[in-house]
Parts: structure tokens; sequence; C-alpha cells
């Protein structure tokens, strides 16, 4: 005979599984979401089967708004996507936009504009479905063919400099501390509560800015020395120089090589990525700047090396700061690379955390 306690029990015990089961589901969801979100695009191409057409197109759901359509030549098994529009929209010219891996052409169909954007080096395919996720996700944000013509090439404009880049060959060993060096402080700046929109969107390293990141009320610039002797290497007159912004937070990471380390260059790039899984924009975003860097996921190989973190630097740049900039140098002098020793600016050292309330 079962008493009304037992009933209890077994209540309480199937609400905890239950509590538990969607736990898991949620974690489960928030961890594939943004594979879901970047794969969307590739599972498109990939299901594209020959049905007796030379060419299979499929629509994407969120665009039913425009002309937009995924395409699989069947003979040579290229990807393309294709805009259609009206005759009287205006283009921009064509023939800067054309780069290694991915041309671009257009053809007229009676009062129709077809513009394609075609895969020519198929060694490119993720970086291509990335490109095209990327299309789709800006498009969705316009509402005439005009303004999706303009958001189009607003996309291919940027992404040309990342195909290009593709084809610079390894990262240098200088190049890969620079990045990584980045990468710690948006690992920082993450880890301290700093939106990841903010973050990733005042990212301008990989466009070798003259500040690495630049938001509203502050500009960093982050340096990465494995020295046994640090110092601070200022590449241009340009790099300290705060007339023109509100404030300026020199860090240095002084690290260490070995065999076994806390973090590599990969290593920190998979924890970004998964304290951006659950904001799709910023983790496509910071997975294009990558790009755009000359980092990319199939010459991992080539990044493992360790590092081990010795002491993290912050300085806070003020007009009395030991640099150069460029009303302190020659008329004709420009592009000027120099070094600062540590020790030099000891009085200007501060907290990293105070950056935070900067921010």
């Amino acid at each position: 005979v079962l008493h009304s306690s037992h009933f209890d029990k077994i209540s309480y015990i199937m609400q905890l599984f239950y509590e538990v089961f969607i736990l898991i589901l949620t974690m489960m969801f928030k961890t594939n979401l943004m594979i879901c979100l970047m794969n969307d695009i590739k599972s498109i191409f990939e299901k594209h089967r020959f049905n007796g057409e030379k060419i299979v197109f499929s629509t994407i759901e969120s665009l039913s708004h425009l002309r937009f359509r995924l395409a699989t030549e069947h003979t040579s098994g290229k990807h393309f996507v294709c805009l259609i529009v009206n005759k009287e929209i205006e283009f921009p010219d064509l023939n800067p936009y054309n780069f290694v891996g991915v041309q671009l052409f257009t053809t007229k169909i009676q009062d129709e504009i077809h513009l394609n954007i075609l895969l020519l080096d198929t060694d490119l395919k993720d970086e291509f479905f990335l490109f095209v996720q990327n299309i789709v996700n800006e498009l969705e944000k316009t509402l005439t063919e005009q303004e999706a013509v303009k958001t189009l090439f607003n996309v291919i404009s940027r992404w040309k400099r990342l195909f290009n880049r593709i084809y610079k060959g390894l990262l240098t060993k200088e190049q890969q501390k620079g990045l990584l060096g980045e990468l710690l402080c948006i690992d920082f700046l993450l880890s301290n509560n700093i939106s990841s929109n903010k973050v990733i969107n005042s990212w301008y390293g990989t466009e070798y800015d003259d500040k690495d990141f630049v938001f509203d009320n502050c500009a960093m610039e982050i340096k990465f020395s494995s020295n046994k002797v640090p110092y601070l290497n200022i590449s241009s007159e340009r790099q300290l120089d705060i007339s023109t912004i509100p404030a300026l937070f020199l860090v240095l990471y002084h690290c260490n090589e070995v065999q076994k380390g806390d973090f590599s260059l990969n290593s920190v790039i998979e924890k970004i990525r998964e304290k951006l899984q659950c904001c799709s924009e910023d983790l496509i975003l910071f997975n294009e700047k990558l790009i755009e860097y000359g980092y990319l996921d199939d010459d991992k190989m080539h990044y493992e090396k360790q590092y081990a973190l010795l002491e993290t630097y912050t300085y806070k740049v003020t007009s009395s700061f030991p640099k150069i900039v460029k009303d302190s140098i020659p008329i004709g002098v420009y592009n000027t690379n120099y070094k600062i020793e540590i020790s030099a600016v000891e009085d200007y050292r501060i907290d990293l955390m105070e950056t935070i309330t900067q921010i």
C-alpha cells in the first residue's frame, strides 16, 4: 500500500527530473545555436541534388521580400548566389569588386538584372559559406531592392579584403603574437561583463589601425612580448597620439614560451568563441575579423605554441607619457618605430581593472 508521502516523493523526483531535463536541453540549445546558424547555409548547399536541371536553386525563407537564390551548377559542382532586381536599379562598377577565389558578374534577362557571386576556388568553401551567411544576415535588414544592392556591395567590399588576405600565407611569429595579445584583451573584457557587441565592434587591430580597440570613451593599444626583459615596441608616431581621443590605455602582456603552458593562439580563440555562442552576429563578426587578420582554422596546426603569462603591465597614456607623436618630429619624417623601457613609465602604471570603468 502506497501512502500519500510516497506519492509526494515520486512527484518531487519527477519534477526534479523534468527540471534537470529542461536544463540539459537549454544548455544543448545554447551550445549548438551558433553551430546551427553557421551550418545553415552550408547544409542548404549540400542538399542540392541533381533534379534534371542544369542549376539547382534554393531560397531563403527570411529573404522572401527579395529574389535571392542559393545555387549549384550540376556539372561543375560550383556554388554561387544570385540576387535578381529590376533593370532600373543602380549598380556600382563591378570591376574593382572581383577578387581571388570569387567572381562577380551580372547578366541581363529581359527586364531583370541578375547579380551572381560565384565561388571559383573550392578550397574556400567554408569561407564562402560564412560570406554568404553574412550576406543573408545583412539583407534581412533591408526593405527595397535598391537598399539590398547597396547593402550587398558593402558586404562584398569588406569580404574582398578577407579573401585576398587568405592568399598571403601563414601568420608570421610576430603577427601571431600581435593577434594573441589582442585576443587576451578580448577575453579579459568579455570576462568582466563588457558586452560582446561592444567588444567585437570596437576591435580594430585586424585593420592594422593606430589603436587596437576604440570605444566611445577611450582607446586601447595592446602589446605582447615573450622577451626575457620586456619593453614597449611602438610602431608609429600615431600609436600613442591622444589628441583625438578622450583616454588611451597601453597594455603589455609579458609571457614566456613553454612546452606546456596556460594557453596558445588556438586555445584563446576557442575560449572566446565559446563565450560568443549565444551572440550569433558577434561570433560571425569575430570569425570574419580573424580571417581578415590572416588566421584560418585550416592552419591550426601551425599555431599551437604554448605560453605562460608572467605579468600584465597596464599604463594610462597622458600628455607627459614618454612618446613620439607627429607634433614632436620634423616635417617629412613618418612611420617612426621606437622602444620604451618599462622602468621609464612606472609612474603611469595602473591596474588593468581600471580600464573597465572607462569603457
